[in-house]
């Protein structure tokens, strides 16, 4: 029998006094006793965020973006001037997803 990974979330108590929350994927298994593995840890936001973009301006974007290497800060600015302000924090992903039967075009967005 196979096992299934979750997402799970441990908070913790910065030296700030601040707490941050901390996400790991994990599975369960069974030593004598119930316990987690955890698989991969995802940072402080796993969730990508994600920002509806004109298709028609997809094009103009994706050259923007995806022509040159860029750091995190020059994507986060490229954004901006796009009108896609993002929060504070490193990038980790950015994507350019298409859905045909919707035609809708998004911004994927993955903070480290």
């Amino acid at each position: 029998m196979g096992t299934m990974s979750f997402i799970r979330k441990k908070s913790r108590k910065l030296a700030s006094g601040e707490i941050q929350d901390y996400y790991y994927e994990v599975e369960s298994y069974w030593d004598g006793k119930p316990k987690q593995r955890v698989l991969r840890y995802l940072g402080t936001s796993p969730f990508p965020k994600e920002y509806e973009l004109d298709p028609e301006l997809g094009g103009q974007v994706a050259q923007a973006l995806f022509t040159e290497r860029l750091s995190s800060d020059e994507v986060k600015e490229r954004l901006n001037i796009i009108g896609i302000p993002l929060p504070d924090g490193q990038l980790r992903e950015v994507s350019l997803v298409y859905t045909p039967p919707l035609k809708k075009l998004i911004i994927r967005v993955v903070f480290a």
